[in-house]
């Protein structure tokens, strides 16, 4: 058995530490993110809600984890555990995209620098930050073992053993559907560091292995499609519009430019709404490097080659956002985005070694990652964890007011969406407020009065929780507990 080298040993350690470190703040700060308190009190007092909830959008998995995962929980303390969790998980998914480039015979430093790069995408903040996204950073792991089955079946002698190790990968992919649809196209990140080492294959052996990745992901979702469809016809799962198929082909491929692609693009920026114009920049950069790569391999191997680049590039960025191309809705949320700018991230290092060398990619990777580092660290704290806590804390300090054998009526003022407010991806994950989605408040004093005992488990009542804008007339409600004043806190963010 060939021995590993003590070397290759150390990477794989620091890039399984590296998101428990760079995020460490962030996983022990105390706060809850909106889902987070309502699935705590569902998983021990309503398990069916969350798996029906999870079912009719066709992720019955991503239920079933959730459900066994909070339901130990003892309260909202502990969720820092499903972060640190999380944050494990990502940095096995980090250590495994690294095993497969050096498979795929990359540079062992662009192959660290690009799977440590990997944790420190807006899209792996949220997965840390968000206790609820744990599972998601499950599926983008199936994603991996199903691309490892499929490469190892490949080389297998027996016709037996092939499709043995080729029904595993579909597998993989299926189960990582049925967690979450839009990560299980996480299998093309490895597929598109794939074409670079085979640049040199005939155009027939590339289409050839092209076409059967795409098979085995196609035939994946295919499974998880008609498991689905299947649990929806015999009534196991409730079905939901959103699940539906979009009618308007050429609008959404206007939208994916618009504002998918360009935050793929922009890579360790997020597109946020303080005026700021580096994420546009960035943006534009990265395209242009991608696209000057695809012009070099047409100048140096001909039109052909370069036609063959190019349509690939196209196509593998279309596929790892195809779920939601293919779906009936247009939000563009950082935790869909991880597939599309894996691929995004690859083939900007697969321009700056065609346009530079090695040595331009290395030290170009290196200045993003610790850009990327510093950003990571201070937007996951900053925009998720402290103002998830200080919304927290005045909740906190208003239930302290409440007397359980006084007080029967609480209202909530929660603060209105500020002008320009669009609940779009950022608005909606990093700087927001739970307590802007009306139900949020009410969970999280359920938990709060848990907590102090001052209201049983299995119970909203007796104590009844209202929210609104605006303070009610005096006199209507024991309590009032106002967060308004978070909105001091947004201007500072």
């Amino acid at each position: 058995m060939k021995r590993v080298p003590l070397w290759r040993w150390m990477v794989l350690v620091l890039l399984g530490l590296l998101p428990a470190v760079l995020y460490w703040d962030t996983i022990f700060h105390r706060f809850g993110f909106r889902d987070d308190y309502a699935v705590l009190r569902e998983s021990r007092e309503e398990p069916g809600t969350i798996m029906a909830a999870c079912a009719a959008q066709g992720r019955p998995l991503y239920g079933l984890l959730m459900v066994r995962s909070f339901s130990r929980l003892g309260g909202i303390e502990e969720l820092q555990w499903l972060r640190l969790g999380s944050a494990g998980l990502l940095g096995l998914l980090a250590a495994v995209l690294y095993v497969i480039l050096r498979r795929e015979k990359w540079d062992r430093t662009l192959a660290a620098l690009v799977a440590a790069l990997l944790t420190v995408l807006p899209g792996a903040q949220l997965l840390v930050g968000w206790a609820v996204a744990w599972p998601l950073t499950a599926a983008l792991l199936l994603s991996l073992g199903g691309y490892l089955a499929s490469e190892h079946g490949a080389v297998r002698a027996e016709r037996s053993a092939r499709i043995g190790w080729w029904l595993m990968a579909v597998g993989c992919v299926a189960g990582s559907a049925l967690i979450y649809q839009p990560n299980s196209m996480f299998y093309l990140v490895p597929v598109a560091a794939g074409l670079w080492p085979r640049r040199r294959w005939a155009g027939s052996a590339r289409l050839e292995w092209l076409v059967g990745h795409g098979a085995t992901v196609t035939l994946g979702l295919a499974v998880a499609a008609a498991f689905t469809l299947t649990a929806f016809a015999l009534g196991w799962f409730p079905h939901v519009p959103r699940m539906g198929l979009e009618s308007d082909l050429v609008g959404k491929l206007q939208w994916f430019v618009a504002e998918p692609l360009k935050n793929a693009f922009a890579t360790i920026v997020l597109d946020v709404e303080s005026g700021t114009q580096l994420a546009e920049r960035v943006s534009v950069i990265v395209a242009f490097l991608i696209m000057a790569g695809v012009a070099r391999e047409w100048q140096t191997r001909g039109w052909r080659h370069g036609l063959w680049w190019g349509l690939a590039v196209a196509v593998l960025l279309l596929g790892s956002f195809s779920v939601d191309l293919l779906g009936a809705n247009r939000w563009t949320n950082y935790r869909t985005l991880l597939p599309l700018t894996g691929v995004v991230l690859v083939f900007l290092v697969v321009a700056m070694m065609s346009l530079g060398g090695r040595r331009v990619a290395r030290g170009s990777l290196m200045a993003l990652l610790v850009a990327g580092g510093w950003f990571a660290h201070r937007q996951a704290y900053e925009l998720i964890a402290w103002p998830q806590g200080v919304e927290l804390t005045l909740l906190e300090r208003g239930a302290a007011r409440i007397s359980p054998t006084a007080h029967r009526r609480v209202f909530v003022v929660t603060p209105a969406p500020p002008a320009g407010w669009n609940g779009g991806s950022v608005a909606a994950e990093f700087g927001s407020w739970s307590s802007t989605f009306e139900w949020a408040p009410r969970e999280m004093l359920a938990l709060i009065l848990q907590e102090r005992r001052v209201q049983p488990r299995n119970s909203l009542v007796p104590i009844r929780c209202a929210t609104g804008h605006r303070p009610p007339p005096p006199g209507t409600y024991d309590v009032v507990i106002d967060l308004r004043p978070l909105h001091q806190v947004r201007a500072r963010l």
